[in-house]
């Protein structure tokens, strides 16, 4: 009987001391968890609800509205800086070639204080494409900087 209450009392030990271990080392290494990308607040200026309703209708013009005076853009055939104007027409003809069904937001996030991206997909009837836009915000203004859109 002794010899059983010895060995209780030993694991009872080791399982405290175990416990006082795992919660310094939470102590300690907590603070330095990496952290998650910040909660994106939408603003009044937010002008991402817009862009994902042209996304979805394949509204070449309404994404216009909100591009940037040069943009970075990156779809199939064309992987370059253009002006708006010259934006505008490479989107119209993208979505003239690839009739949209639905555009699909997988993911809003921040990339740095003054800008966010949206990241989804689009859906034709016979492909489906990522799309990755980048929104700048310069003031009060907001415009898209940057789109990618790639086969998945």
């Amino acid at each position: 009987m002794f010899v059983h209450m010895h060995r209780l009392l030993h694991i009872r030990g080791t399982l405290t001391n175990l416990f006082r271990v795992s919660a310094f080392i939470l102590l300690v290494c907590l603070p330095w968890a990496p952290k998650s990308n910040p909660t994106i607040y939408i603003s009044v200026n937010d002008i991402s609800r817009e862009v994902i309703s042209a996304l979805k209708t394949g509204d070449a013009q309404g994404l216009s509205s909100h591009l940037a005076a040069m943009i970075d853009l990156k779809i199939p055939g064309y992987y370059d800086t253009y002006s708006k104007q010259q934006a505008t027409r490479i989107l119209k003809d993208f979505f003239s070639r690839n009739k949209i069904r639905d555009f699909k937001l997988l993911k809003k996030g921040v990339e740095t204080q003054e800008s966010y991206y949206i990241f989804g997909t689009l859906e034709t009837p016979t492909m489906t494409f990522r799309s990755y836009l980048l929104i700048k915000k310069s003031g009060s203004e907001e415009y898209i900087q940057q789109i990618k859109i790639e086969e998945s």
